[in-house]
């Protein structure tokens, strides 16, 4: 079978600032599906590189779904400078996936400073019609 799943990732607090009503919100874009209870929320270390580490999983996230208006949202922990990483799917089950790429924009917020963080996901068979195997 296809697997129609997409995991996305998103980094807040990359540069591990004092956080204060710092949050990640993600708008589900398309006729993508939030895969229920899926999100989870990391601590994470940054590495000399620029390459992260993913750490604990943070007890009793604050994280929501708003299923009508498809937007994801991570309340990160007040007075902490750790880097957070949430982890989400999505689903494309049962849908015609008419499109190659998948795009994707999140809002990282920290007081009132704002950064938007686009990524994109090249779908296995995207556009495909078809599918045939044997073995």
């Amino acid at each position: 079978p296809v697997d129609k799943t997409i995991t996305w990732t998103v980094v807040g607090n990359y540069n591990q600032r004092i956080l204060k009503d710092a949050r990640i919100v993600d708008n589900i874009q398309g006729d993508q599906d939030y895969v229920a209870k899926s999100a989870k929320l990391t601590e994470a270390t940054i590495n000399s590189d620029g390459s992260y580490k993913p750490g604990a999983e943070v007890d009793n996230a604050n994280i929501s779904y708003d299923a009508q208006a498809q937007q994801l949202t991570a309340k990160l922990p007040d007075n902490s400078t750790k880097a957070y990483v949430l982890t989400y799917q999505t689903s494309l089950a049962g849908k015609v996936i008419d499109q190659e790429t998948y795009n994707n924009t999140a809002t990282y917020q920290n007081g009132d400073q704002r950064s938007q963080l686009k990524a994109a996901v090249t779908v296995p068979n995207g556009g495909n019609l078809a599918e045939k195997s044997g073995q």
